[in-house]
C-alpha cells in the first residue's frame, strides 16, 4: 500500500482537479465560442496591427477564415503597399487587402469586356493606370476603398462583410 498511496493521492487530486474545470466550463456562457486563429502563409509572416479589425469584420459576419497570407496584389495602387489575402474556409473566397494610410487621390476601378469569357478590371490613380487584371465571367471582384483600406473582395459575401465591418464602399468607375 505504501507505493501505491502516492498514485490513489495524484489519481484523486487529478479527479478533483477534471470536476472542477468541469462545472467552470458548464458555467461559461452558452454564446462563447472557441475560435482558432487562421493558419498563416508563410508561417513566419509578420502580423499587421490592421489585420484584427479584417478579422472582426468577418467573424462579425460568420465568415470563417482559415489562411492569412502575404497578397500578390500588394502593388495594386502602383506602389506597393502592406497588404494580407484573407482565404475563407467555407461558403465565400476571401478578400485581398491593401492598408493605406490615406485614401488615394482620385482613385478609380473600371471593368471592361476582355478576352472571351472574362472581364478586364483596371485600377487608376490620379487618371495612370497603376494596374489591371482579368477575372473570369461569372466570378466578379469588388473593389472596395476608404482611407484606411483598399479590398479586392471575390464574392458578395465577403464584400458585403467587409463594406459593413471596415466601413469601405465600392470604388467608383
Amino acid at each position: 500500500m505504501g507505493r501505491l498511496l502516492p498514485l490513489v493521492i495524484a489519481l484523486a487530486i487529478a479527479s478533483a482537479c477534471d470536476g472542477s474545470a468541469r462545472s467552470a466550463s458548464t458555467a461559461a456562457s452558452p454564446t462563447a465560442v472557441l475560435t482558432v486563429p487562421p493558419s498563416r502563409e508563410p508561417r513566419d509572416l509578420a502580423q499587421l496591427p490592421q489585420e484584427d479589425a479584417v478579422l472582426r469584420a468577418f467573424q462579425a459576419a460568420g465568415i470563417s477564415i482559415q489562411g492569412v497570407g502575404a497578397s500578390k496584389f500588394a502593388d495594386a495602387l502602383g506602389t506597393p503597399r502592406p497588404a494580407r489575402v484573407f482565404i475563407a474556409a467555407a461558403g465565400s473566397r476571401g478578400a485581398d487587402v491593401l492598408f493605406l494610410d490615406a485614401a488615394p487621390a482620385n482613385l478609380q476601378m473600371c471593368a471592361s469586356p476582355s478576352p472571351p469569357g472574362y472581364v478586364r478590371y483596371t485600377v487608376s490613380v490620379n487618371g495612370q493606370r497603376a494596374s489591371s487584371g482579368d477575372s473570369p465571367e461569372g466570378k466578379p471582384a469588388f473593389y472596395l476603398v476608404n482611407s484606411s483600406f483598399f479590398v479586392i473582395a471575390w464574392d458578395e459575401a465577403t464584400s458585403a462583410a467587409l463594406q459593413r465591418g471596415l466601413g469601405v464602399s465600392p470604388a467608383r468607375c
